[in-house]
């Protein structure tokens, strides 16, 4: 009971325990975000599989080929359809007026041509980042963090891995309870951990990621495998690859 416990949570915090070990362990040494990511999901799939068999990944049942096909083929509709759900979600959120500039109080300064954490970085305070800047030791994001330059594999291997996590891992442990009140509600908790993973890029980003995890769920329940939730994700990850900003030289970008 006790490691299904700690494998839940491990599953559902795969983000925030790589971000802290690449910021405090590994940044400092050149290494990006993503692998780092990579490497903890690929950790919690191995616990997933010895503590809960391979089952998660395949329901075993009749019909194998035709399950197959019919989930590549949800997985080749899914991935445009939470391309454009994402995508409007987020230009929807961009349209809101932005909120008020913050005046500082009488006494606080102001700290002009400081770079302040963004995305990801601004919900950490470690103190052995590669970048500090100011007195206060401000932790900034390196080109590391937020340069999205990087091998399209990378990407790839990161949406089957973090399918490998919440569509299987999580889900599966979510289905564990006999109650359906409580299978409902983890199943509930399971969608919104993965949006709520995405935190770190912004609270629209957790909004927008929520098609992908109600749809990829979805799919996942109903055809007793992954693989078009790997799928429609790795579709949405090659997207985000292809529109990305390309750092030519330092100060610009096409």
């Amino acid at each position: 009971m006790w490691a299904m416990a700690w494998l839940a949570l491990t599953a559902a915090s795969g983000t925030t325990l790589a971000s802290h070990l690449h910021v405090r362990r590994l940044d400092a040494r050149g290494v990006r975000m993503v692998p780092v990511h990579v490497a903890v999901l690929a950790g919690t799939v191995g616990c997933g599989l010895l503590l809960l068999g391979p089952g998660w990944l395949w329901r075993p049942g009749p019909g194998g080929p035709v399950r197959a096909v019919a989930s590549l083929a949800a997985g080749l509709l899914l991935g445009p359809v939470v391309v454009w759900a994402d995508g409007w979600i987020s230009r929807t959120a961009a349209r809101r007026p932005p909120a008020a500039p913050r005046i500082p109080s009488a006494g606080e300064g102001a700290a002009p041509n400081r770079l302040r954490p963004v995305g990801l970085g601004s919900t950490m305070t470690p103190l052995r980042s590669a970048a500090h800047t100011g007195a206060d030791r401000r932790w900034t994001p390196t080109r590391r963090d937020t340069d999205l330059n990087l091998a399209l594999g990378w990407l790839l291997a990161t949406a089957v891995a973090e399918e490998c996590v919440f569509r299987g891992v999580l889900l599966n442990l979510a289905l564990l309870p006999d109650a359906p009140v409580a299978r409902v509600a983890a199943v509930a908790a399971a969608v919104a951990a993965f949006a709520l993973s995405h935190a770190f890029f912004g609270w629209h980003q957790v909004l927008a990621k929520l098609p992908l995890s109600l749809l990829a769920t979805l799919a996942t329940l109903v055809l007793g495998t992954i693989l078009a939730a790997a799928v429609g994700h790795a579709l949405f990850n090659w997207h985000v690859w292809r529109h990305r900003p390309v750092i030519t030289q330092p100060g610009t970008a096409r």
